[in-house]
């Protein structure tokens, strides 16, 4: 709310924005009265002007002009003839009644197109006027003359009305804006108690998923639970380094297993592959162990027997009995390591922290909401600062504006 409003000027009456805009149509109506009381008399000079006019006309018309030559009777007779018909068109012209202003500029169009053609037919044929019709050119002159002065005369009022009339439309539109954005105003302030009734809103049930949190988190079963798939990781861990030692230990005998494959079944061919790519699966084949011990055998003995030529076969055949020894072992650590796995995962500790991770990807939401909502408050607060200042320098604008107006101080309510 500007301070003009909170300290209004010494005498000056409070007003609102609709009650300032009621005074300025009230003015602008008397301007119009006064307007029309000033064009009124001079309409009424203007329509006996053009009676003394018509009636002139009316006696060239009826004149019959002496010539001492027969040869200017032609140009004569034809520019009186213009001429009489001239005047009394014009002298004949309905003028509009100038009771509003849209009658008022129509009657200063009209008096000046009047003027226009009088002039218009005055200077062609002023040489015969002059010479052939002296005493009708000399009283027309009178009346154009008063024509002219009456035409000065509407058009001086209506400047004036028009110079008012733009003062009070800037004021008008001064006012106009200080209503919408009075509206935009409380529409932003009203916006900033939604908002902080959201933020308010958002950090209760903050506090409650912190207190829920902190309760689950506080729990035994959520302790177990945490423990428990951290001791399933370490599980995965174990695996793939188990994995990757296998893959590193069964890679020496890749390029055996390549050239041994030539030729072979289908069957064969898959059980390589699991070798060659993924040795740890042969741990999970129904069959067991023995059809690789088998296909393992087979492959040391096509080395030693040199079926299968390699560069290091001495070295292939020590892995092959390397392997082949420590196939048992591995087996065992693969199905300890699988139960292990199957006894944790029977204690579904997921769930629990599941839930865990739900509320804080809640709290997570929520303060990022907070944030957002804080932002727009910010942005909000600044925005009715600069609308208040605006309204502020507005209102003082639209105060001395009316005092020009109507002479009398205003202090303008928002």
């Amino acid at each position: 709310r500007p301070s003009t409003s909170n300290n209004p000027v010494t005498n000056a009456t409070r007003i609102t924005v609709l009650d300032a805009l009621a005074e300025l149509a009230k003015i602008e109506s008397e301007n119009i009265r006064i307007l029309s009381n000033n064009l009124s008399p001079i309409k009424e000079d203007v329509t006996r002007t053009l009676r003394s006019i018509q009636k002139v006309a009316e006696e060239l018309k009826k004149d019959k002009i002496k010539l001492d030559e027969d040869k200017f009777k032609s140009i004569v007779e034809n520019s009186k003839a213009t001429v009489v018909t001239s005047l009394e068109r014009e002298a004949s012209s309905d003028l509009p009644s100038p009771h509003s202003v849209y009658e008022a500029k129509r009657f200063k169009e009209r008096l000046e197109s009047i003027m226009n053609r009088f002039s218009e037919v005055s200077g062609s044929h002023s040489k015969v006027l002059n010479v052939f019709m002296k005493k009708y050119a000399g009283k027309l002159r009178d009346e154009f003359e008063q024509l002219s002065s009456s035409l000065e005369d509407t058009k001086s009022f209506i400047t004036d009305f028009e110079q008012e009339a733009r003062v009070i439309g800037e004021c008008s539109n001064i006012l106009n804006t200080i209503s919408q954005k009075t509206s935009s105003l409380k529409s932003d302030k009203k916006e900033v108690e939604n908002t902080k009734s959201a933020v308010e809103r958002l950090e209760y049930e903050l506090r409650e998923l912190d207190n829920t949190l902190q309760n689950l988190e506080d729990s035994v079963e959520f302790r177990d639970s945490v423990h428990t798939l951290s001791e399933i990781d370490k599980v995965k861990e174990e695996e793939e380094e188990f994995n990757k030692q296998l893959l590193d230990l069964f890679g020496h005998l890749s390029r055996a297993i390549t050239k041994y494959s030539y030729g072979m079944s289908k069957e064969t061919y898959r059980r390589l592959h699991v070798l060659s790519e993924m040795p740890w699966k042969i741990f999970e084949d129904v069959e067991g162990l023995s059809p690789y011990i088998k296909l393992l055998s087979e492959i040391r003995r096509s080395v030693q027997l040199y079926d299968i030529t390699l560069k290091d076969s001495d070295k292939v055949i020590q892995y092959c009995d390397h392997i082949l020894k420590s196939l048992p072992k591995f087996e065992e650590i693969a199905k300890e390591r699988k139960l292990r796995l199957e006894s944790l995962n029977k204690k579904k500790a997921n769930p629990l922290v599941a839930t865990s991770r739900e509320i804080i990807e809640k709290i997570n939401n929520y303060n990022e909401a907070i944030q957002n909502n804080k932002r727009v408050l910010e942005q909000l607060n600044k925005e009715i600062n600069e609308k208040n200042q605006e309204l502020e320098e507005l209102t003082k604008k639209a105060e001395e504006r009316l005092m020009t107006i109507s002479g009398r101080r205003f202090s303008i309510s928002i």
